[in-house]
């Protein structure tokens, strides 16, 4: 109860919601995309969803190499957890302004290629989010986040996606994830005053 109550627990708890409801929203989005685009063709959907993965994991282990550390150490954990929102914002405006189905699904792919710094930078600022809770309530905090928190978020904008998917083309979702990243850019100004603070 005392986790479930403090301010500091709670602005973490939403950060996490709403990076599960975006990335998630992103995910339907790009393989529905990739799928329309590439004409179900197995084939074609193969040798994307390789390159994809292949780029993602290469982007990834270099960005944690060079820049993970030196970004979390010179501006602390604020900096890191807002670079992934604000690139998704900047490739869902990308998204929103397309014209062709090619140029869509390469918007689409550089959406979902965001995930490189979600894994690289925003996944380790929250690890440090949790450094500055005494060690017992910690522990707590984290059981509620990842064990709580995070699994209930995932369901619940499965079964929204589920319920919804037809009403959900390309540009509602995008406009969807918008506001979105807003409202998560936005926790973030709190948090950062909460971890000065």
């Amino acid at each position: 109860k005392r986790v479930a109550r403090s301010h500091y627990v709670l602005g973490v708890v939403g950060l996490v919601v709403l990076t599960v409801a975006v990335s998630t929203l992103v995910e339907f989005q790009w393989k529905v995309t990739a799928a329309g685009v590439l004409h179900r063709d197995e084939h074609d959907l193969t040798a994307y969803f390789g390159y994809y993965y292949a780029g993602l994991y290469l982007l990834t282990g270099l960005l944690q190499v060079f820049l993970t550390g030196r970004l979390l150490q010179r501006f602390g954990p604020i900096a890191g957890l807002a670079v992934f929102p604000i690139a998704l914002l900047v490739a869902s405006f990308g998204v929103l302004t397309v014209a062709s189905q090619r140029l869509l699904l390469a918007s689409v792919t550089l959406a979902k290629g965001c995930d490189a710094f979600k894994r690289s930078l925003h996944d380790p600022a929250i690890q440090l989010l949790y450094l500055r809770l005494p060690k017992a309530f910690r522990r707590q905090a984290i059981a509620l986040v990842t064990g709580v928190s995070k699994p209930l978020a995932e369901a619940a904008v499965a079964v929204a996606i589920f319920c919804l998917a037809p009403l959900l083309d390309v540009n509602v979702l995008s406009l969807l994830i918008v506001l979105l990243i807003v409202g998560w850019l936005s926790l973030l100004v709190v948090k950062r005053q909460q971890y000065r603070g």
